[in-house]
């Protein structure tokens, strides 16, 4: 690198002035000595009723008033909706068409899988198979 680039790190040597600072008279310093000012907290001197995301959550809806149970069952079904024949045939159809696909797949799978392995450990099936002696 030339002595005369501007990207050279010596700069003792540069023939530019030097940069002065500028520094004020008013420096503050503290004494991190003080332990009156620094208040020590046990983590564990609290308690669950201390935090407040521990408390529990008041519900925004009041509570229904305890009926019968096949009452409550009779107002909960009247705001079921039940799917049209038409869902759910498409919804059947869709599942079969699904475990068709798997199923086909791992038919794939086996059978490539018995191809290939039968090529590979075929001396060793004949050798553990000897053939057996003519009467």
């Amino acid at each position: 690198m030339p002595d005369n680039c501007p990207g050279a790190l010596d700069l003792a040597e540069a023939d530019a002035a030097a940069a002065k600072a500028q520094v004020s008279a008013y420096v503050t310093v503290t004494d991190a000595s003080d332990e009156e000012d620094v208040k020590v907290q046990d983590a564990f001197a609290g308690s669950e009723k201390d935090v407040p995301e521990l408390q529990p959550e008041t519900p925004e809806k009041p509570k229904k008033e305890d009926k019968f149970i096949l009452l409550q069952l009779a107002e909960d079904l009247q705001v079921v909706t039940l799917p049209t024949p038409g869902e759910v045939a498409q919804t059947f159809g869709i599942v079969l068409l699904l475990v068709a696909a798997y199923t086909g797949f791992v038919a794939v799978v086996d059978f490539s899988a018995q191809e290939v392995l039968g090529q590979v450990f075929s001396d060793f099936y004949k050798a553990a198979r000897p053939e057996a002696p003519s009467l």
